[in-house]
């Protein structure tokens, strides 16, 4: 990880940096977390509407050690984003949906993660005793399995609390 730390620009904050290097083990693997978050943080300059802080692009971009991982992941998080523009009920601010999509490794993961995160966010507009935030709603759907998305849920509807980020 120290290694991946040195090889990451300096002007980068030192939490981004070690965000970034905390699930690497090679430096193939740095180089393609670091293109991913730098990929998010361009996409965020060209077009306003998919503005990211640099920390939630660490979160959602610490596990992408491949190309294929990238795509999954930051089409899941532009999916939640592009959600949010176009409908008030799914607003999400940029460092949950990260949490939605930091986990999932394949285009099925990422609808299942967002698709969960939509529902609960619809239901607690709908019916005022499913309220519950943003961040809440993330972590419950962060998991790519429906059986521990729904175990989740079950822990934080019987008062458990969401699941620690």
């Amino acid at each position: 990880m120290e290694k991946c730390v040195r090889s990451l620009p300096s002007q980068l904050e030192p939490a981004v940096r070690e965000a970034l290097c905390s699930q690497v083990s090679s430096s193939d693997e740095a180089d393609s977390v670091f293109n991913c978050w730098k990929s998010v943080m361009v996409k965020g300059k060209m077009d306003p509407k998919y503005a990211c802080s640099s920390a939630a692009a660490a979160e959602l971009c610490r596990s992408c050690t491949s190309e294929s991982l990238r795509d999954a992941k930051t089409k899941c998080w532009e999916s939640l984003t592009w959600k949010a523009l176009t409908d008030r009920k799914y607003l999400i601010d940029d460092l949950s949906a990260a949490i939605v999509c930091r986990n999932v490794n394949t285009a099925r993961e990422a609808f299942s993660c967002t698709e969960c995160w939509k529902t609960l966010m619809f239901n607690a507009y709908r019916n005022e005793k499913f309220r519950l935030s943003a961040r809440d709603a993330a972590l419950i759907c962060q998991f790519p399995s429906k059986s521990k998305q729904d175990e989740a849920a079950a822990n934080y509807w019987l008062g458990l609390g969401a699941p620690s980020q």
